[in-house]
């Protein structure tokens, strides 16, 4: 949840029930988890992301 809390997310989304979150959540992170291990098929790594930006900061002199 990239740091916002559990209680924060409920409210933004108008649950009245954490449960409700809870299951949501769940199903996000199973999606996440089905996209890494795709991603991780195809040899790419998501911690090795960069920008195009940064590629060429980092080429420079």
């Amino acid at each position: 949840m990239k740091g916002v809390d559990l209680e924060t997310v409920r409210k933004l989304l108008g649950h009245r029930d954490i449960s409700t979150t809870q299951r949501y959540l769940h199903v996000v992170d199973d999606h996440m988890a089905q996209a890494i291990s795709k991603i991780g098929d195809l040899g790419i790594s998501p911690s090795s992301r960069e920008t195009k930006t940064e590629k060429k900061t980092s080429m420079e002199p």
